[in-house]
């Protein structure tokens, strides 16, 4: 039963969703497939993933940045001008990958980057399904995919190439269901949905008082005649939660990359904030367990992020989501039957007090939103780990 599965096609854990996908990933299939080993990217190591799982882990450097004035650069470049070929840089790129699997045994491969094929990462992705297509199974796992981008017949080719899709929406699902011949496709909800949560004490100042999670990120920034309106968006919810109520406000950052940092926009809001005594930013932190704690003991939450505003949803937090994708808007769409309210584009953030108009519907209707997520999510989590029988069966293990 026990068996050894790759996670690749992720940034590393510096963005912590992407953390929590490999952390629930592994709760996952190791419910199923007792005894397993894994073998994670080496950016995960970085926040001890590979020591504490309590599996046997190891890591490799699964990518390997080429330099543009490296000597790889040049001896790809002048490969490159010879064949025209872009499988010259992804042989470099991908070599350590490659090495590894030649020695070792993989019995999956799962890309775990749920919304890679959003972005513009496709030639890579081609070549690593391809490469990976010879030497074990392939599953696309916890997906999301703008069913726009389907029109596109080289994705279709290379999607429907895989042995098992995970999509964790039904817009995803539809889209995929309607373009795919060959490929297996279910819905699950992201692996994220079965992330433990590790609670710290919140700040003595808050004094049990009424606690408003807020996650901003510089993805969402929206300008609008010189003018960062979803910024001002914050703002002015920020100063009508300490204006007109008596709660306390909790910044949660959920990405520490050193270019897409999300605490370099949130710090802003709590140096404006700071004296009011009722606004904390969490700036350390060791896991995406912990913020998961801290996002658990908010009563709602307001987040950019997809996985904070999963961490909130698996904690039964009413939420409202500043969405950027498809992604936001299939998940509220599964859990509530609408997008309404529950999602604001961020292109939509037109008005300065658009967010703070959200806030005020999640406030005056929390208590019914966390009634209905503490019906549904039992279920729903317990849905996030019946995907590993779908993996069993491309395996070929089902009883």
């Amino acid at each position: 039963m026990s068996k050894k599965f790759l996670l690749y096609g992720h940034g590393g854990s510096e963005n912590h969703g992407c953390e929590a996908i490999v952390r629930g990933t592994v709760d996952i299939l190791s419910k199923e497939f007792e005894g397993s080993s894994f073998v994670l990217a080496k950016q995960d190591s970085k926040l001890g993933l590979d020591g504490e799982v309590g599996l046997p882990v190891e890591s490799i450097l699964l990518q390997d940045e080429i330099g543009k004035f490296s000597l790889k650069f040049v001896i790809a470049g002048a490969k490159y001008a010879l064949t025209k070929s872009r499988e010259t840089f992804y042989r470099f790129k991908y070599k350590n990958l490659l090495s590894f699997l030649k020695k070792s045994k993989v019995d999956a491969a799962f890309s775990i980057g749920g919304d890679n094929y959003c972005y513009g990462m496709h030639n890579s992705l081609y070549y690593l399904n391809s490469m990976l297509r010879s030497k074990t199974k392939r599953v696309l796992w916890g997906c999301s995919i703008e069913p726009e981008s389907l029109k596109d017949p080289e994705l279709v080719k290379d999607l429907d190439s895989l042995d098992l899709i995970v999509a964790r929406e039904p817009i995803t699902y539809n889209a995929l269901s309607e373009a795919l011949k060959n490929a297996k496709v279910i819905l699950r909800p992201d692996p994220a949905f079965a992330l433990k949560a590790v609670k710290k004490p919140l700040p003595e100042s808050f004094n049990g008082k009424t606690v408003v999670g807020i996650n901003m990120s510089p993805v969402v920034s929206h300008v609008v005649d010189e003018r960062d309106i979803t910024f001002e968006n914050y703002e002015n919810m920020m100063a009508y939660i300490l204006e007109n109520t008596e709660h306390s406000i909790l910044l949660i950052p959920h990405v520490t990359w050193a270019k897409n940092d999300d605490r370099t926009v949130m710090s802003r809001l709590y140096e404006k904030y700071k004296e009011s005594g009722r606004v904390h930013l969490i700036s350390k932190f060791d896991t995406c367990e912990e913020l998961k704690g801290y996002i658990a003991q908010c009563d709602m939450f307001i987040g950019a992020r997809t996985h904070s505003t999963i961490a909130a949803y698996s904690s039964c937090v009413p939420c409202v989501v500043v969405g950027y994708s498809v992604k936001a808007d299939g998940i509220a769409t599964e859990l509530f039957g609408t997008t309404e309210n529950y999602v604001i584009p961020s292109q939509d953030l037109k008005e300065a007090d658009a967010l703070t108009n959200a806030f005020i519907w999640l406030d005056e209707n929390r208590k019914d939103i966390k009634d209905h997520l503490e019906k549904v999510m039992p279920g729903y989590i317990e849905s996030a780990f019946s995907a590993a029988a779908a993996v069993k069966d491309i395996l070929g293990e089902r009883e």
